[in-house]
């Protein structure tokens, strides 16, 4: 009875244990690996390329070179000849020792491509992309993606028409089609990755929920209320400069009346004709010249105000175009003063 329920116990532990230190020894990397070993050694490589390409990324540099080897090797025994190039290539490049045998393997593999294949070279941008390349056979998967490590980068295919796409962070994707020749490619194909341009959104814009619990993007009030100091600064400077014409026009009525009043009063001037002579005479001095102000003043302020109209139909505030210009000059002329108005956009 002891010994039944010892079993027991014994059973249920291995249940409990054993599935845990399986699980962790198919998630160490290097368990994985060699688990990868085991497979190509009994032939069964369409497994062991799994296995590699799935704990590739998890080992370490100083280890990849060996998956290097080993993925080269399963598929040369597939007959995978541009995949085995490839990956033969890169452990040659990167064991850093001489491998008399992987350099035998890759010799076999390259005077066999050259019978069916062509070498066809790209150049890419930006450094770091990565190309999803149509697998050569059904050897378990229908594409592979290669990242290249540096611009340049060399593939065999068969003659015909094949697409090729590229990825990168913060690029827009782009698939190439290329039309390999059967008599030798020359040349560098390539592949060029446009940067993603940010959104821009303007520095004081808020965003606020509403009442769906969508998120809106308020306008800044930079935007909402555009300033149109100028335009404004010009329709009032002619208002100011034709109220001011006015006054100056009844200085100079008043004036004018007040001449009339002394002139024609037969009392104090009995000569009419010498009246009239003192009248004009008075008139030239001190009437004419507020005469002559208020239709500059005028004049002025009609152009200011049209000036602002003007600049406020065809100018976009806080934009590039041309900025607008009034500029009024005093000038003499013969029969008093005047002024030169200039008006530029």
């Amino acid at each position: 009875m002891r010994l039944c329920w010892f079993a027991t116990l014994v059973t249920a532990f291995l249940w409990l244990v054993l599935p845990v230190t399986v699980s962790a020894q198919q998630a160490d990397p290097q368990a994985r690996f060699n688990q990868a070993v085991e497979l190509a050694s009994a032939g069964r490589y369409v497994k062991a390329v799994e296995v590699c390409l799935d704990v590739f990324p998890k080992l370490p540099a100083s280890e990849r070179p060996r998956v290097y080897k080993l993925l080269g090797y399963s598929y040369k025994k597939l007959d995978m000849l541009p995949e085995a190039w490839h990956h033969l290539t890169a452990y040659l490049n990167s064991s850093g020792k001489e491998d008399t045998t992987a350099g035998e393997w890759l010799q076999e593999v390259e005077a066999a491509l050259k019978q069916s294949h062509v070498k066809v070279s790209f150049s890419c941008q930006p450094k770091g992309l990565t190309l999803t390349i149509p697998a050569s056979k059904s050897g378990g998967a229908s594409y592979f993606a290669y990242p290249v490590l540096n611009s340049s980068f060399a593939w065999w295919f068969k003659p015909g028409k094949h697409q090729i796409r590229g990825d990168a962070t913060g690029h827009e994707p782009r698939t190439v089609a290329i039309d390999v020749r059967e008599r030798g490619d020359f040349g560098v194909r390539e592949i060029r990755l446009v940067a993603i341009a940010p959104e821009k959104v303007p520095v004081a814009a808020k965003t606020e929920p509403d009442r769906t619990g969508a998120t809106t993007v308020s306008k800044p009030a930079s935007m909402e209320s555009p300033s149109r100091a100028l335009e404004w600064a010009l329709i009032g400077s002619g208002v100011a400069l034709g109220v001011t014409g006015g006054i100056f026009h009844g200085l100079g009525y008043s004036k004018n009346e007040e001449l009339h009043s002394k002139y024609d009063d037969a009392s104090n001037y009995p000569d009419g004709a010498q009246a009239k002579l003192l009248y004009d005479d008075a008139r030239e001095n001190e009437v004419r010249p507020k005469e002559l102000t208020a239709y500059a003043l005028y004049g002025i302020g009609g152009v200011a105000i049209v000036a602002g109209i003007m600049t406020w139909a065809i100018r976009e505030p806080g934009g590039d175009e041309k900025s607008t210009a009034f500029a009024v000059t005093p000038l003499a002329t013969p029969g008093g003063t005047g002024a030169l108005m200039t008006f530029e956009f």
